[in-house]
């Protein structure tokens, strides 16, 4: 996935998950990058120094749990953080997320819950900042249409404080139409995008609206090559 934001602010992430039993591998690398920014010196010359490295990666594993309780997965993950500002400061963290997913006897139906970055602070120096504990719980009914098409509905709060909505429009598991709307925010608050699949390879475009200061763009490309 590729996100092209405001400021010359860049998201990368690149994600691998496989089958292992009755439970999933998987592995990530997310990147930010926070722009530049201009330093005036006292002598009357400047620098330029890259504002923001962020480097993040990601190992977990999920386990389909239903032969114990029916409709049950669970997931685990570990990180590692590292993050420069200024090409000088640098700070590591380590940390973890948990999830839970049940979808219960309704065909169509799931509810989910998780909580992320459980571990360490970042540290620059003498200055610590903890990681954003954050909580999130959802629940998402995928309703058939009939003759290939289907109607995704799901509804997601973050940390009690922030509402999520979405809502994805499919057509034969080629084509998808989505739109958003997240509660709560001064920005970024209003997406929408489609999406397009071909055997095995499915490409997604999205925007999300800032108002005044113009739009997000996300952009990411799939490869799946099994169920």
């Amino acid at each position: 996935m590729y996100i092209h934001s405001i400021m010359d602010i860049y998201y990368g992430y690149a994600g691998y998950a496989q089958s292992a039993g009755r439970g999933v591998v998987a592995g990530s690398i997310i990147t930010l990058q926070g722009g530049e920014i201009e330093i005036n010196n006292a002598d009357g010359t400047s620098n330029t120094f890259k504002a923001q490295q962020d480097y993040v990666v990601t190992a977990g594993y999920a386990l389909d749990v239903t032969q114990y309780i029916p409709g049950l997965s669970l997931g685990i993950a570990g990180k590692a953080i590292t993050s420069t500002l200024l090409e000088e400061y640098s700070a590591q963290a380590f940390a973890g997320d948990v999830g839970v997913i049940y979808k219960p006897p309704v065909e169509g139906l799931s509810f989910g819950i998780a909580i992320q970055n459980i571990g360490t602070q970042l540290k620059y120096q003498e200055y610590a900042d903890p990681l954003p504990l954050t909580s999130r719980i959802g629940s998402a009914y995928r309703l058939g249409l009939g003759e290939g098409h289907f109607l995704t509905g799901a509804v997601e709060m973050v940390n009690t404080e922030n509402i999520h909505l979405g809502v994805e429009y499919g057509l034969d598991g080629i084509f998808f139409a989505r739109g958003g709307y997240k509660q709560g925010y001064e920005l970024d608050n209003i997406t929408f995008g489609a999406g397009f699949k071909i055997n095995t390879i499915q490409l997604d475009y999205a925007l999300g609206l800032k108002g005044k200061l113009g739009m997000n763009h996300f952009v990411s490309l799939s490869i799946i090559t099994g169920k």
